[in-house]
Order: structure tokens, then C-alpha cells, then sequence
């Protein structure tokens, strides 16, 4: 992989649209970085195989621990499926499917 933006299926601006359309706090017309912090640690853990499950539980830790909101209102389990479905048309991710009851990390 080459940290090349053109070839980088996660470039920084792609994700960084995407959470600003999720858009959880409700200030993505304000700022348009508000949800940066979680640009690397996203990217690094779709890249690497991450599952629903793994993407959820971090979301749902940033959510809560971060930016103090409660996670249950927030859609993270469709935001989560919406980028691995990404993910999945990505050169630059780990495409293994996880079996029934076990995740890969």
C-alpha cells in the first residue's frame, strides 16, 4: 500500500465526509473537523480487517468517553455497517469474513 491519497481507498477527506454526514453532535455545518480524531484509528482499523463488531465497541467509546453523548442515539452499528460496506469495495482493506460468533481483529 502507498500512502499515496489517489491510491488510499480511506483517504482522510473521504472518511472525514463520511463522519461529517453522520454527524452525531450535529455541528458538521459549523466545523468541518470536529470528528478528526477519529480519522486515523477508523482508517487503520477498516484497513485492517476490522469487524461490525470492533468498529461499534470504538465508536461507541468515542461517543460516550469523548464526546460525552449517549451511544444508544447515535446509529453507530449502521454507521459501522455503512463503512464496511466501503470497505469491502476497497483494494487497501483486509477482506476476511469473520465466522458466526468470532471476530477477527
Amino acid at each position: 500500500m502507498t500512502d499515496a491519497p489517489e491510491a488510499d481507498g480511506f483517504r482522510q477527506d473521504h472518511l472525514r465526509c463520511l463522519l461529517n454526514r453522520w454527524d452525531p453532535i450535529g455541528v458538521a455545518d459549523l466545523v468541518d473537523d470536529e470528528y478528526d480524531c477519529l480519522l486515523t484509528p477508523l482508517r487503520d482499523k477498516l484497513i485492517h480487517g476490522a469487524t461490525r463488531a470492533s468498529l461499534s465497541e470504538y465508536l461507541w467509546c468515542e461517543i460516550r468517553d469523548h464526546f460525552g453523548l449517549d451511544p444508544e442515539l447515535c446509529g453507530i452499528d449502521a454507521f459501522a455497517e455503512h463503512l464496511l460496506a466501503l470497505a469491502a469495495r476497497s483494494p487497501d482493506c483486509d477482506h476476511r469474513v469473520e465466522a458466526p460468533g468470532q471476530e477477527i481483529e
